[in-house]
């Protein structure tokens, strides 16, 4: 697992999946002014997910759905991601297909003229197995959806709803995501009440349970949920206390009580994504661990100390 990190001015990647098999993790991180910030390059088979990612600033790809010669990268899931740059929204291009990847729940924003009129550019052969749904874009215009017989470039967001492969439950998000405007202060990256991104996603088990409203929101952040910390954590707080979102129903660590909570608490923290604090049985086991190997180790240096006596 990558998370909580602040990752600023990084030339070529803000992270690297690269060469993956399955089950690695990029969640709840900020990339800033970044030249291509989440690649998976390859992943050999997946799952590989990026989740709850901030991306502020993207000089080239954000997501670099690379091959690894001629080995294409499969089984990419990405969710609940926030894109904002003066690019195009989304812009990928490598001459082998990316295979069985996932993007949902995600907010993709470019700048309201884009030179070309693409608002998307998936510069690849073809991304005919791909799943895209339930994502944000903005502003309207073009959409390269591959570019080889398996692909195609729509005239606008209406048109590939229309083609009924992607983006049936997408929308586009109006001139701006409704997030503030990131050149002039870069937190937080939460939709405006008013927002179109405001539930308009589809709920993804164990990872945005914890969704305030009718629906998950598009991007990174729950409007009205405390957004993450990015970085260094203020003295005496860790990943079993940070603040990662909201609670899901019946999360027992947060402070605000739920009618189905027990009495008493619990062992799971709160936040919709991809966490869990240990329970307190397994808090005691691994202090026993530790006495033991502690023991060992101390018998060890005695015995040592007696054959040099």
């Amino acid at each position: 697992d990558f998370y909580g990190n602040d990752v600023l001015w990084s030339y070529d990647n803000g992270i690297e999946l690269d060469t993956s098999v399955r089950n690695t993790r990029a969640l709840r991180n900020r990339f800033t002014n970044t030249y291509a910030t989440l690649p998976f390059q390859p992943i050999y088979g997946g799952p590989a997910y990026a989740i709850r990612n901030v991306l502020v600033n993207v000089a080239d790809e954000e997501l670099k759905l690379h091959a690894n010669g001629t080995t294409p990268t499969v089984g990419a899931v990405i969710y609940h991601t926030t894109v904002l740059r003066d690019q195009r929204a989304i812009q990928c291009s490598t001459a082998n297909a990316p295979e069985f990847f996932t993007i949902e729940n995600s907010v993709f924003e470019g700048p309201a003229t884009i030179a070309d009129g693409h608002t998307v550019r998936w510069d690849v052969p073809s991304v005919a197995t791909a799943h895209t749904d339930y994502n944000g874009y903005a502003p309207d215009g073009q959409f390269e959806l591959g570019y080889g017989s398996g692909g195609m470039t729509y005239a606008n967001f209406a048109a590939v709803q229309a083609g009924g492969m992607f983006e049936q439950h997408g929308l586009l998000l109006g001139a701006t995501s409704g997030i503030a405007d990131w050149h002039a202060k870069l937190d937080p990256m939460t939709p405006e009440p008013d927002a179109t991104a405001i539930d308009r996603g589809v709920v993804l088990p164990n990872i945005d349970d914890g969704f305030t409203g009718a629906a998950p929101d598009l991007g990174a952040i729950e409007a009205g949920c405390e957004p993450p910390i990015y970085g260094p954590r203020p003295m005496g707080m860790d990943e079993t206390n940070e603040p990662v979102g909201c609670a899901p129903p019946g999360s027992l660590s947060d402070d605000v009580p739920h009618g189905d909570d027990p009495a008493g608490g619990g062992g799971s923290k709160s936040g919709g994504c991809c966490q869990g604090a240990p329970a307190p049985g397994s808090v005691v086991m691994a202090a026993l661990v530790m006495m033991v190997v502690r023991r060992r180790r101390d018998r060890r240096a005695r015995r040592t100390k007696l054959d040099k006596e």
